[in-house]
């Protein structure tokens, strides 16, 4: 026989979500009025803590168990790629195409093909737009998804390939998570035959391996 107090008219969600197991001997367990919580101190069971999922995502519901995700497939993926790096040549061109500018009003050839520089101070300021360019391709990802609100997980291509990165529980990324991800991309999921982006094609939950390192998943906004 239970020992769990009857249900109230009208029921109330199961004591203890699936996959838990029961509170400790003598305690009523979740989900009825004034029931004391079965762990010490009144501290929030696991099953409690997890963010709220963005818009569009199913997230953690009580009693429901692991959300069935709406994972982003591989074509969904390469599309919000090839966008954005066509949004990136469009940003970088700009200040790339000055620096080119000044530094040919400040380097100037002899016959020989001999280079030398005739104004400093332009050679200079082109040596700064390189630079804005080089920021621009390195800020555009993890300043983007870790932004809050509606848009979190989504450059401008992820945006218009309808999907999003989002952390285990389909909640929000932070900062931290947006640029594990994005530098361990950079430097490591390509450098094998491309093999890191290539393994969402059979993972069971569409994960490349930068979205395992940085506890991410990708799914449909």
């Amino acid at each position: 026989m239970s020992s769990y107090p009857p249900q109230p008219p009208g029921g109330y969600p199961p004591p203890n979500p699936p996959g838990y197991g029961p509170p400790p001997a003598g305690q009523p367990g979740f989900g009825y009025p004034g029931a004391p919580p079965p762990y010490p101190g009144g501290a929030i069971p696991p099953y409690q803590q997890y963010q709220a999922p963005l818009p569009g995502q199913p997230g953690y519901q009580w009693g429901a168990g692991t959300p069935a995700y709406n994972f982003a497939g591989f074509g969904q993926r390469f599309v919000g790629v090839i966008v954005d790096a066509l949004i990136l040549i469009g940003l970088m061109a700009i200040p790339i195409i000055i620096g080119g500018v000044l530094i040919a009003s400040g380097v100037s050839t002899d016959a020989a093909g001999n280079s030398e520089v005739t104004n400093g101070a332009a050679v200079g300021i082109a040596v700064i737009f390189f630079i804005i360019a080089f920021l621009i391709a390195v800020l555009y990802e993890p300043l983007l998804t870790a932004r809050k609100g509606p848009k979190n997980g989504q450059t401008p291509g992820r945006s218009v390939a309808g999907i999003r990165i989002t952390n285990l529980q389909g909640g929000p990324i932070g900062a931290g998570q947006a640029w594990g991800r994005y530098l361990f991309k950079a430097f490591f999921s390509g450098s094998v035959f491309y093999l890191g982006y290539l393994w969402m094609l059979w993972d069971a939950n569409k994960q490349g391996w930068h979205d395992k390192i940085a506890s991410t998943l990708v799914l449909k906004a």
